[in-house]
């Protein structure tokens, strides 16, 4: 059932005529209001919070019972393109709760290090990661994470990870650890807890038992990755960049990305992955852009103006495409992007599966593909293109690897 379905549904399920007004301080229904449970807390460390847009007017969100509570505290919410471009109020000293690479636990901060601002991405985990990666200013940011060593009681919401903290679960925790001597933090938690509580008990709410989710205990790989490597090809491909300048109106700058959406790659590279690697198991070639790619989204990509000395019209590529992939070829990409480039240049796509949807870490050990590919030894796949689609390629033919050897494995489990 859609989304749509779902709001009809639960609109059928009202008396005739009734109309459910809702609290526009905690969003819940009025006659579910729980406002007056919300403490007033005198923090001394400023919080600033990003909403991303989606994240705004859901009934569930919990930033906005953090900006109800906080007396130091501010919410923003606003498309990624049009946080890239503002000058957001980050201060000195401000740190970023997210866990990327190099991020450093909270408790573990000399008082000297300590935070005297906190940025917070509010959002589920794929809108935190397209927010933090869209907004050039908080790339400058040290970054500060927790160490959660019990559930979150998120039990409303679908997570990414039984330790996965809501963002106020997350402000929470954060402000205990930076000044310990403040009150009401213990009741904020409260006042979440009960409208967690509030929403499971009611008639028609389906959150399961609170018990954590199944987990898968291997990854989802598909059969077809059984196939002798010869037919199996590993592509990637870059998309036209859009030319984007500083303050430029989000109108604008959405114009353009729709402009780009229609244009074939610029970029198209792929790995047979043969036992035997030889020149014909590699294909590379980048493709005449609508217009001259600046020298800034050169640098973005890793390329040079030298890569595209070698540039081919779509036609040619469609030609040079053809005679590398075979009509009885598997092709695996990391996502749905490179098939639609790929399609937008003519060429017939044949069978495919994407690696988006194989879940290579159901355990949730690891906080990133590198880091699964260094612990499983799959890092000695250097890359053999350029630019940041050969990085990408090469992590993605490592995994396919990784997939392969997974399955044999399992054969060889089965037959003793």
């Amino acid at each position: 059932m859609n989304r749509s379905s779902k709001i009809q549904q639960r609109i059928r399920t009202l008396p005739e005529g009734e109309f459910r007004e809702r609290c526009y301080g905690c969003y819940r229904p009025v006659q579910h209001c729980f406002c007056a449970a919300i403490p007033r807390v005198d923090n001394q460390t400023d919080v600033l919070i990003l909403q991303h847009q989606r994240e705004r007017s859901h009934p569930f969100n919990t930033a906005r019972i953090v900006n109800q509570a906080l007396v130091r505290c501010k919410l923003l919410f606003d498309r990624n393109e049009t946080f890239a471009a503002r000058d957001l109020p980050i201060g000195d000293g401000a740190a970023l709760l997210y866990p990327g690479k190099g991020s450093r636990l909270l408790d573990e901060l000399s008082e000297e290090e300590l935070p005297k601002q906190l940025v917070i991405i509010d959002g589920t985990w794929d809108q935190a990661k397209t927010l933090f990666r869209d907004v050039p200013q908080l790339h400058q940011l040290p970054q500060v994470k927790l160490a959660p060593s019990t559930p979150g009681q998120y039990r409303i919401r679908l997570e990414p990870t039984d330790t996965s903290l809501s963002t106020l679960e997350a402000t929470v925790q954060s402000l205990q650890q930076l000044e310990p001597h403040t009150t009401g933090l213990d009741e904020l938690s409260q006042a979440f807890n009960t409208m967690v509580e509030q929403q499971l008990a009611h008639p028609n709410a389906s959150y399961g038992d609170g018990s954590p989710r199944p987990k898968m205990e291997t990854p989802n790989i598909p059969s077809s990755f059984r196939r002798d490597p010869s037919q199996i090809v590993v592509a990637y491909a870059e998309a036209t960049p859009v030319d984007y300048q500083a303050g430029m109106p989000w109108t604008e700058l959405n114009r353009l990305k729709k402009l780009a959406a229609k244009e074939p790659p610029v970029y198209c590279i792929a790995q047979r992955m043969s036992e035997n690697q030889g020149p014909a198991d590699s294909f590379c070639q980048t493709i005449t852009p609508a217009k001259p790619i600046s020298q800034a989204n050169l640098d973005h990509m890793g390329l040079s103006q030298s890569d595209f000395e070698s540039q081919v019209s779509v036609p040619t590529f469609c030609e040079r495409w053809n005679h590398f992939l075979r009509p009885d070829d598997l092709l695996i990409v990391p996502n749905q992007k490179t098939i639609r480039l790929l399609a937008r240049t003519g060429v017939q796509v044949p069978d495919y599966e994407l690696l988006k949807a194989i879940n290579f870490d159901p355990r949730n050990e690891f906080p990133d593909l590198t880091e699964f590919l260094n612990a499983n030894d799959c890092s000695t796949f250097a890359a053999r293109h350029q630019g940041r689609a050969g990085k990408r390629l090469a992590s993605a033919v490592a995994l396919v690897h990784h997939f392969r050897s997974v399955l044999a494995d399992n054969n060889s489990q089965t037959r003793q």
